[in-house]
């Protein structure tokens, strides 16, 4: 049975979106089965189906899915389908015959709405995203101000379950000190905090609303997690699209 996560957030009537789970599509185990990432050595027609599966039931517009690099490359959707999937972690649209996509599996997909509803972002922002500024280019990339915006973050890795390096705190701290009080020092390591960290961001640039799903993709059975799965792991999907009023 198809299980989806809806943000709970103030958007306009006009802004649809949502998170797939790891429940309700035809992909074989490992990857069963509703694994929404072609990146992974999953069938490429159970893939295929599970995302119409997804957007048949939304009844949502045709996705734009990225071809994603951990960078803090935006792409400007036209409203026209690209030959190939455009390589960025975040797209912007305003075009309500758009679906924007992002891909994840423990990483942080954050989704924003424009509160009159005029335009949309997703990003899928892991550790390199944030120290790359994923956020502040998507937000300084989208018509009128950050102030002018809400967001979402999605189902994502937790603090309990992200040990990180010290190189990864260096890069992460010198990108925003801020990001120090989102990672955490015990005996068995360091912990970074991934949706405090996109919280803190979103505070810094004045975002009007931001709310966080709270759900962990490594403690949660419901979701695809890499750190829990290794390669085999499937993904998620967050999706936001305009209807038409």
């Amino acid at each position: 049975m198809l299980e989806l996560i809806y943000p709970q957030w103030p958007a306009p009537t006009r802004v649809r979106a949502a998170s797939t789970t790891r429940h309700g599509g035809v992909s074989k185990p490992p990857y069963d089965s509703l694994n929404m990432g072609t990146q992974v050595d999953d069938d490429p027609k159970d893939v295929e189906r599970n995302r119409m599966i997804v957007t048949q039931s939304l009844n949502c517009p045709d996705p734009l899915w990225l071809k994603q690099t951990h960078s803090n490359t935006v792409y400007h959707d036209n409203g026209q389908t690209p030959s190939e999937p455009p390589v960025a972690d975040a797209a912007i649209t305003t075009h309500p015959n758009r679906a924007l996509a992002v891909l994840t599996g423990d990483c942080v997909p954050i989704l924003f709405a424009h509160h009159t509803g005029e335009a949309i972002a997703a990003i899928h922002a892991g550790w390199r995203g944030l120290a790359n500024n994923i956020i502040e280019h998507t937000l300084n990339e989208l018509p009128g101000n950050p102030s002018d915006y809400i967001a979402w973050i999605g189902p994502c890795i937790s603090e309990q379950a992200y040990e990180i390096g010290p190189e990864c705190q260096r890069a992460l701290c010198e990108a925003e000190p801020a990001f120090a009080n989102a990672i955490v020092e015990k005996e068995s390591g360091l912990y970074a905090n991934l949706p405090k960290m996109a919280m803190t961001k979103l505070t810094l640039m004045r975002v009007q609303h931001s709310v966080c799903c709270n759900l962990c993709t490594f403690q949660d059975p419901r979701f695809f997690s890499y750190r829990r799965m290794g390669k085999h792991s499937g993904r998620m999907a967050s999706l936001i699209w305009l209807s038409e009023s």
